[in-house]
């Protein structure tokens, strides 16, 4: 079941699609959802690395992924608002690739060390658990980008085939 409302007819060049199928405006809205979720887990994931490091006084930077995870939550409530959605999750999709990039840094860093990586410390736990959600975050961002643009071109199909 499909429901374009505006379009040219009505003086609007952008149609708002409504559609509670596979693909559509069911799907745009499901990623606030994942998006605050991802954002809290790296939320905790921040706290959990520097609440673990054993030297003093503690490193701010072990909550790195707090701050990647407070952005996205906010990111996330914002994309529930219809106008801004689009613009609001490209911006959250970007934020998870970087946290993904960032998130490597660390990790890199201690493998290349003359001491050699500690897959048991808290800065390589934490830097690949946030390697790890931001990846799984940007897959699900281009997975529901990619599910939107088949909705809107269904839908433009479909009111073509209608008007014929």
């Amino acid at each position: 079941m499909m429901e374009i409302q505006g379009g040219a007819a009505n003086g609007n060049a952008h149609p708002q699609i409504r559609s509670f199928g596979l693909y559509g405006y069911a799907q745009m809205k499901t990623m606030a959802l994942p998006t605050i979720i991802i954002g809290l887990l790296l939320v905790a994931v921040g706290y959990w690395g520097f609440s673990e490091q054993t030297v003093e006084p503690k490193s701010k930077t072990a909550l790195i992924p707090a701050y990647f995870g407070l952005a996205l939550i906010v990111l996330g409530v914002l994309s529930t608002i219809d106008g801004l959605r689009k613009h609001v999750m490209h911006l959250a999709a970007m934020a998870g690739l970087f946290g993904a990039i960032g998130g490597l840094y660390p990790i890199f860093k201690q493998a290349t060390s003359e001491a050699g990586i500690d897959i048991k410390s808290p800065s390589v736990i934490s830097s690949a658990s946030m390697v790890g959600l931001c990846v799984l975050f940007v897959f699900l961002c281009v997975r529901s980008f990619i599910n939107v643009r088949k909705a809107r071109e269904a839908a433009a199909r479909a009111a073509n085939s209608s008007a014929v």
